[in-house]
């Protein structure tokens, strides 16, 4: 029994050591209404795969986002010849928000505060799987980085200190012209 589960082990540390999916940014934070991208990084030691299965998941309110399925295969491995089947199932829920990108990277758009927590994305080959999670971070406004006008807009007393900052300018660049034409 001991050596079933040695062997057992071995050959999971084997299979773990042909196949790697690593997130290329965690947390990934992005304000309210912009588009997020999950960006992964997944590469197979054998490069003659003929399937692949990717699934998204929101871990954070446990429901599905997409799967992602590559499949029937042909050609040689790295050429131009290489063709596969490409298939996208999206959850109801992210039908207009979600899609897929290079290397099996998730697309969120129009991002919400409830977006906020945990994404795992799950790869499966035919004898691989792997996992990685990814934190995306929603920030309400840019007002909260980047100081705007507020809602009343500018104030007459701000608006007067432009202009006369403005006309100072003017006349300092006057007199520097004088004494460089002088």
């Amino acid at each position: 029994m001991a050596m079933i589960k040695v062997v057992l082990f071995w050959t999971l540390v084997a299979a773990s050591a042909a196949f790697s999916i690593l997130p290329q940014q965690n947390p990934v934070q992005v304000f309210v209404h912009d588009t997020a991208l999950l960006l992964v990084s997944i590469h197979f030691e054998n490069p003659a795969w003929e399937y692949y299965h990717v699934k998204w998941v929101f871990l954070t309110k446990n429901h599905p986002i997409l799967v992602y399925v590559v499949d029937n295969c042909r050609g040689a491995p790295g050429t131009q010849e290489r063709t596969c089947h490409h298939s996208t199932e999206l959850h109801e829920v992210y039908q207009q928000r979600a899609s897929i990108s290079q290397e099996a990277s998730l697309v969120l758009k129009n991002v919400q505060p409830e977006d906020a927590g945990m994404y795992q994305i799950t790869v499966q080959g035919l004898d691989v799987l792997g996992t990685a999670q990814v934190t995306l971070i929603v920030e309400e406004s840019r007002q909260d980085v980047i100081p705007a006008v507020g809602k009343e807009g500018l104030s007459v007393t701000t608006i007067v200190r432009l202009v006369l900052a403005f006309l100072v300018l003017c006349v300092l660049g006057l007199i520097v012209g004088e004494n460089v034409l002088a």
